[in-house]
């Protein structure tokens, strides 16, 4: 069963359902996953495997691991990133599209529309 902090209160079928409208991408050890600065790609990461490294200002603030989740909120937010991402190892990732969000979203149950919500506005609510 996949460890996602953001899906701990939802059915391990619904999880399932959500990941199989991710796409999945893989970056090679030490490649930039993204620049700070750069505008958004309307995209969420879920690491699937290994870790990566979050700078801000060049300066190394976080390491995430498996089932961490990181940019979820620019599938809301066209603004410019806050911090550059890279892969520390070769990273596999799910990638949710703002699109598949949307039909996420749409067309199935509460319980992951309110967790996936949920997770957004707290994140909306540090960057203030």
């Amino acid at each position: 069963m996949q460890n996602i902090k953001i899906f701990r209160w939802i059915e391990q079928e619904d999880v399932n359902y959500i990941l199989s409208k991710c796409n999945i991408e893989i970056f090679w050890a030490w490649r930039e996953i993204m620049s700070q600065w750069e505008e958004s790609n309307w995209k969420w990461y879920i690491i699937k495997s290994w870790e990566v490294e979050i700078f801000v200002d060049n300066k190394e603030r976080k390491t995430l691991w498996e089932w961490d989740v990181f940019w979820e909120i620019a599938l809301l937010n066209d603004g410019e990133r806050t911090a550059t991402v890279i892969a520390k190892t070769e990273v596999e990732t799910y990638i949710l599209t703002q699109d598949s969000l949307i039909e996420i979203i749409n067309n199935y149950s509460n319980a992951i529309n309110k967790q996936i919500m949920q997770r957004i506005e707290e994140n909306l609510d540090l960057e203030d």
